[in-house]
């Protein structure tokens, strides 16, 4: 019941102002187990000095390309400054998805996807 792989594929940002926004996203133990609790960790920096952002708004989210599954989601909190967390189960063995998502108020979106190869 592990994780065999966690790969950063892809970041990619939307700017709808001047700002640059880059999100960052890892699964806490590196290895969840299928149909145990585990954390998703997101940060979000602003620029080219890469300033920790906080206030915004994070949305993590764990999908599963299979008929008629439901995504996961998470309640994300920010749990000290700039470092905001989620609890997700993912309780089907397989290849999931999980996209981590900050959004500034002025509409500065940024997005993460990690892939995930839960094991039975």
């Amino acid at each position: 019941m592990t994780l065999l792989a966690t790969a950063a594929l892809v970041t990619a940002c939307a700017r709808t102002s001047g700002a640059k926004l880059s999100v960052e996203a890892r699964t806490v133990p590196d290895h969840p187990a299928l149909n145990q609790p585990f954390f998703v960790e997101v940060r979000g920096h602003e620029g080219d000095e890469r300033r920790p952002i906080s206030g915004a708004r994070v949305d993590i989210i764990g999908r599963m390309d299979h008929p008629g599954m439901a995504p996961a989601v998470a309640a994300v909190s920010e749990t000290e400054p700039a470092l905001y967390r989620g609890t997700l189960t993912l309780g089907m063995a397989g290849k999931w998805t999980l996209q981590a998502a900050v959004a500034l108020p002025d509409g500065t979106r940024a997005v993460q996807q990690v892939e995930l190869e839960m094991q039975p």
